[in-house]
């Protein structure tokens, strides 16, 4: 769109005087506060065995936070169908002596385990069975279980602490994009900020996220923190020492000061240190040759969990890292699964740059196990990735939700007209009275795929989404002549009853063009 319509559109946006937008499944996401204080017990748990074949989780409870627990098993079914993929999330965390915090209340259960959460539901017969995907949850919180826990157990006594989440309407962002892109799945992507949080806190994190109140800054980390931060990089402790580094990462140059302590960790014995203190110093200075060498090392080395440390810290580094994308690339043929996944994850993360990998990523659209990873991949990707949106459409037959949208998440971001099936499988959702979640999602897919969905304008106009501002502003995407205010149908009510903040209007349109 030429800049002076740009220009234009924004201005009247902002202009207008329209009632109180409907707020969608991301504005009422629950604080932790909320889920805290329902939960009638929660525990801080410990997977004892897993079975990927059967899709099933034994935890064992490691002590109670708050409720009392029995010390039995506890038996979660993580798979949808008998036979179904286990979701990536559960399938990389679900090692012998990982934890999660784990809050119940009545016959559900939320599961957080750290960088991302599942649902969990009770079935009669001592299993809990997984229920629907919880893409709300980053907003309440994001981080480190082990964080997470301090945190519970001092909003439990009554004191007042600072988690980090996924931020909600920052930098006057007006649609969660991450949340339907599944950028949640790829750690270091996503934003973060830090905020206070106590029991009482308002419910709803739309109340909570941009408030002065409660909003400490962006980030993981703040720069006050960094002296704090290299002292911690001096800890016996390697978790201590990778998180610290990890911390230091997300501050990126402003972390200049712990560069000189980061560089004496490349040589630490703990491969999880070591690429950490890489993938550090990578964001806070790109060209360091040495770093970039610690981590080609570790990705060729015999040892698997070394190769996922770096495979993990490549993706972390940004494209500082691009000159292993090669490597990254063969590492999705490893012998060790949890390498393959570490190394896709990784390329995924770095998206664009990442396109040399292409062709070895193409090749897992066969794979049943990992497919939807391949796919996410191939859409961060993008345009390059066009030719495989033929095969990735073969995924829109699947009998399992989480396939078919895998398929309409890439196809949304890889674009081009050979993405016209993602159109048709769209509309055919928005004509079927979608969920909160799926309608939401749904218009912002739409609005990327731009002027090849076109046809399906007709169908937009008419679905009832509780955000209208989405659906116009989707359509405005997809026909630049389609200004938001000349909408028609069930989501044109600039001047109805619900919607009435002209500036959120404005963040949403600004939240596309962005993307």
């Amino acid at each position: 769109m030429p800049r002076l319509g740009l220009a234009i559109l924004l201005a009247v946006v902002a202009l207008l005087r329209v009632p109180a937008p409907a707020r969608a499944y991301v504005d009422l996401a629950s604080t932790l506060s909320r889920i805290a204080s329902e939960g009638q017990t929660i525990t801080l748990v410990e997977v004892e065995k897993f079975n990927r074949e059967k899709g099933a989780v034994i935890l064992k409870k490691v002590r109670d936070l708050k409720g009392k627990t029995s010390d039995d098993p506890i038996k979660h079914q993580v798979g949808r169908l008998p036979g179904a993929v286990v979701p990536r999330l559960i399938h990389e965390w679900a090692e012998p002596g990982r934890r999660g915090v784990y809050f119940v209340s009545g016959n559900i259960g939320l599961v957080c385990v750290g960088q991302g959460w599942y649902q969990i539901q009770t079935s009669g017969d001592g299993w809990w069975k997984l229920g629907p995907d919880r893409p709300d949850l980053p907003l309440s919180y994001y981080g480190s279980v082990s964080r997470l826990t301090d945190a519970v157990e001092q909003m439990l006594a009554g004191k007042t602490t600072i988690i980090t989440t996924l931020p909600h309407g920052a930098e006057e962002e007006g649609a969660s994009f991450d949340l339907a892109l599944n950028r949640t799945a790829l750690p270091g992507l996503v934003r973060l900020e830090r905020i206070r949080a106590n029991l009482r806190m308002p419910g709803v994190v739309m109340a909570v996220a941009n408030n002065p109140m409660y909003l400490v800054g962006p980030g993981a980390a703040g720069e006050e923190e960094i002296p704090a931060l290299i002292e911690k990089l001096k800890s016996p402790d390697a978790t201590v020492r990778e998180e610290a580094a990890d911390d230091l990462r997300t501050l990126a140059p402003k972390a200049g000061p712990a560069s000189a302590m980061l560089t004496t960790l490349l040589d630490d014995p703990s491969s999880a240190v070591r690429s950490s203190a890489a993938a550090a110093l990578l964001r806070i200075s790109p060209k360091n040759d040495r770093a970039v060498e610690i981590l080609a090392k570790d990705l060729a080395g015999k040892d698997p969990i070394a190769r996922r440390h770096a495979a993990r810290a490549a993706g972390l580094a940004g494209s500082a890292s691009t000159p292993l994308v090669t490597t990254l690339g063969a590492l999705l043929a490893d012998s060790d699964e949890l390498t393959r996944l570490a190394s896709l994850q990784a390329i995924a993360t770095l998206g664009h740059d990442a396109a040399p990998a292409f062709e070895a990523v193409n090749k897992l659209l066969d794979d049943p196990a990992i497919a939807i990873d391949a796919a996410d991949a191939l859409g961060r990707i993008g345009p390059a990735a066009q030719s495989a949106n033929p095969r990735i459409a073969r995924m829109l037959e699947s009998t399992e939700p989480t396939v078919r949208w895998a398929a309409i998440r890439a196809m949304c971001q890889i674009g081009g007209d050979s993405a016209a099936p993602a159109v048709d499988a769209i509309v055919k959702v928005l004509k079927n009275n979608p969920t909160e979640v799926d309608g939401y999602n749904s218009m912002i897919y739409i609005g990327l795929l731009g002027p090849v969905a076109k046809p399906a304008i007709p169908t937009i106009e008419s679905t009832r989404i509780k955000n209208p501002v989405l659906g116009q502003f989707a359509i405005w995407a997809i026909d630049p002549t389609r200004f938001p205010w000349m909408s028609t149908g069930n989501n044109a009510r600039f001047g109805g009853a619900m919607m009435r903040d002209a500036e959120f209007a404005r963040w949403i349109g600004e939240s596309f063009l962005l993307e």
